[in-house]
């Protein structure tokens, strides 16, 4: 028991800038690996003839979602988790579980874009809700292995007694 991470101080073995480090090492590989694999099914996506434009909510006019894009907000969501998590590993008493409760909520509110967009075919909606889960399905896992189940602050909510018993 001796030897179980989530027992000892949570300072031991771990500094902080070495932390913050592997999460933001963890971070910037996740988010590489998630802007290729999505740009991957972006392309599939094309070869399978999917039209791959979108008109915008609420009468916008029709775009076409174009070759570096599913990278480039790939990118842009990998850095916001990085952040979330760096921050969470500083702030939170319960990292990782705060950290993935937030991504998924996160990931499942973002679904309803694609989901809901006009001008889209089904083809391009289903190649869309595919890069957004393979993305999370990549970045979400590698954050959270790199943050501690619990963290450095230890919340106590409890009121101290004699504040409790005082009489105003």
């Amino acid at each position: 028991m001796m030897n179980d991470p989530d027992i000892r101080s949570p300072r031991a073995g771990r500094t902080e800038s070495t932390s913050n480090r592997s999460v933001w090492r963890s971070g910037a590989v996740a988010t590489a690996e998630a802007a290729v694999a999505t740009e991957l099914v972006g392309a599939i996506g094309r070869v399978c003839h999917a039209p791959m434009t979108v008109g915008g909510v609420h009468g916008m006019h029709v775009q076409h979602v174009v070759f570096p894009a599913f990278a480039f907000s790939t990118c842009i969501s990998g850095v916001a988790g990085t952040l979330v998590a760096v921050g969470l590993a500083k702030w939170s008493s319960r990292p990782r579980a705060v950290f993935v409760a937030l991504t998924i909520a996160i990931t499942t509110v973002s679904l309803l874009l694609p989901i809901l967009i006009d001008g889209a075919t089904n083809a391009t909606r289903l190649v869309l809700v595919a890069g957004h889960l393979l993305a999370a399905g990549i970045i979400i896992p590698q954050l959270a292995l790199q943050l501690p189940r619990r963290g450095r602050l230890s919340v106590d909510f409890r009121l101290p007694v004699e504040t409790a018993s005082r009489p105003n």
